[in-house]
C-alpha cells in the first residue's frame, strides 16, 4: 500500500526537539481533558464508597450489640 510508506517514514525519522516538545504538550493537554471528564465520576464514586462503608460499619456495630445482649441475657438465666 503506497500510503504506508509515508506513515513509516514519519514514525521512524528522527524528531527535532521542538517536535518532541510539541508532542509532549499535546499529550499533556489530552491527559488534562480526560482528567476533567473523569473527575466528577471519581468524586461520586468516593461519596458512594464512603456511604457504603458507613452502612457496613453501622451494621457491624448493631450486630455486635445484639450478640452482647444475647450473651448477657443467657448469663442471667
Amino acid at each position: 500500500m503506497p500510503y504506508q510508506i509515508a506513515t513509516l517514514y514519519q514514525i521512524e525519522r528522527p524528531k527535532t526537539a521542538a517536535e518532541i516538545r510539541l508532542a509532549d504538550e499535546h499529550a499533556a493537554r489530552v491527559a488534562a481533558a480526560v482528567a476533567d471528564l473523569v473527575r466528577p465520576l471519581t468524586r461520586a464514586g468516593r461519596r458512594w464508597r464512603a456511604r457504603q462503608d458507613r452502612l457496613a460499619t453501622d451494621y457491624r456495630v448493631q450486630a455486635s450489640c445484639r450478640r452482647d445482649m444475647m450473651s448477657t441475657t443467657m448469663e442471667v438465666r
